[in-house]
Parts: structure tokens; sequence; C-alpha cells
């Protein structure tokens, strides 16, 4: 999701393009672990910007996970200056170019769960 004062600006979901059945009807097609099916998140998040003609410069990205080292580039490009994320999803080349550009990381993990 990505936002700016206070406000949603685009949502994202991890799954196939439009127009192309997701994994769970057509299976992954898995290279190196990583199905090449699916687009992540943050990188549908900002095609929905894209799409509907919303500007994200300035705006914050809150992620399930750590953005990887490709959707890290989109965010840069697309002006986002903060992201939260919940699970660390460590890659020294998205962190080292998150720092050269300025985009302040902040990890936010999820509450601890106490079962009665």
């Amino acid at each position: 999701m990505l936002t700016r004062e206070h406000r949603i600006l685009t949502t994202g979901y991890n799954g196939a393009p439009r127009g192309v059945a997701h994994c769970l009807e057509a299976g992954c097609l898995l290279v190196h672990d990583h199905c090449q099916r699916a687009v992540h998140a943050e990188a549908n998040a900002i095609v929905q910007g894209a799409l509907h003609g919303v500007g994200l410069s300035g705006a914050t990205a809150y992620c399930t996970h750590e953005p990887c080292v490709n959707c890290s580039k989109l965010l840069i490009s697309a002006g986002v200056v903060r992201i939260v994320y919940e699970t660390a999803y460590p890659d020294e080349i998205a962190s080292a170019l998150l720092a050269e550009a300025g985009v302040a990381v902040e990890h936010v993990p999820a509450p601890a769960v106490t079962l009665a």
C-alpha cells in the first residue's frame, strides 16, 4: 500500500498480471525458487498509480516484507520516500540502493500473539 499524508494512494497484491491466470489456476513457473508468473505487491501498487494517474512522489510504502532489489528500484524511481515493512527479506543491494537514494526504511515487526 502506498500512502501520503495519511491517505491511501494505491494498493497492490502478489499475483499474476491482469488478464493472466493466477498461479492457483495455472501453477507456478519457478526459476531459482521464484515464481515468474507473479508480480510483487510493490510493483502492482506502482502500476495502479500509473493506470489511474496517481502521483506517488513523497509516498510511504507499507509492505509485508522488506522489498527485493527490483521493487526497491521501482519504489525509488516512483519517488517513494519511506518504506515500512514487517518481515525482513534482507537484500544487500536493495538496502544499498535505498540508502543511496535517501529512502527511509523502517522495520516494524508484528506484535507477539499471546494465546490465552
